[in-house]
């Protein structure tokens, strides 16, 4: 890989973590909303293997059916979540069945 690939590659890590972490998604609930598998969701955010292309349009592609655009130029990477990204996380944020067991009532 490049230095311009290692650059591209971190920032798809980046935005994969930012982004399951909003939405408070794992990596197998993340891999199956973009079609892949959690080892290659894992080995991508760790950098242990680049993002196909492939993977990466769809990965876009079911975001932006979310409610998330990733805008990526030279000078960074932003996230925008609109409302119905915000709405998928207010409910699961108030989902008592998505908390840890020590903290369901």
């Amino acid at each position: 890989m490049t230095s311009t690939d290692d650059k591209t590659q971190t920032r798809i890590a980046l935005v994969m973590r930012s982004i399951r972490s909003a939405i408070g998604y794992n990596q197998i609930q993340f891999a199956e909303l973009i079609g892949s598998s959690k080892p290659t969701i894992a080995r991508i955010e760790t950098l242990e293997m680049p993002m196909k292309g492939e993977l990466y349009s769809r990965m876009v592609e079911r975001l932006e059916e979310f409610g998330i655009k990733i805008d990526s130029n030279l000078d960074g990477v932003s996230l925008h979540f609109d409302e119905r990204a915000i709405a998928v996380l207010e409910g699961r944020l108030q989902d008592a069945d998505l908390r840890r067991p020590d903290r369901k009532k």
